[in-house]
């Protein structure tokens, strides 16, 4: 991975389709959970937001919709959001091995499903954005 002197996006050299990850998705995980927490999740939605566009930017395509994902989780009490957090972890886990990445987890995928079904997804927001931040260097 090699960072791109006059975009500031980083690239993975050797990947057909990657897709730059510019600087403007890094989140700081700490400040986010404690916005998340002090604002009772309303922040915690807009760091959902943030984390299906750099998805989406990573993946080359538009397969995180936020409006979709917050109506039918109104609609199925939340339980949709367990299939995002599933399918986000799915999808993240398979770009890292792609490209030879470590990963936090083997299975970020079952660990973003499992957490929230427990309603623990603010975990999976942690983690997720960590691995995010990691493939582009600030």
């Amino acid at each position: 991975m090699r960072l791109d002197p006059v975009g500031g996006a980083c690239h993975n050299p050797g990947m057909d389709n990657a897709a730059p990850l510019p600087a403007e998705y890094r989140a700081g995980v700490g400040l986010s959970l404690f916005l998340s927490v002090i604002t009772c999740g309303a922040y915690g939605l807009y760091w959902n937001y943030t984390l299906f566009r750099a998805m989406n930017r990573l993946l080359g395509r538009e397969e995180f919709d936020f409006v979709k994902w917050f109506l039918l989780c109104i609609i199925t009490c939340g339980l949709y959001n367990a299939y995002y957090q599933y399918k986000i972890g799915s999808e993240l886990q398979a770009y890292l091995a792609q490209r030879n990445e470590p990963g936090v987890t083997s299975n970020l995928a079952l660990m973003g499903l499992v957490l929230a079904l427990f309603k623990l997804s603010i975990i999976d927001h942690a983690v997720f954005q960590y691995e995010l931040n990691r493939l582009c260097a600030p």
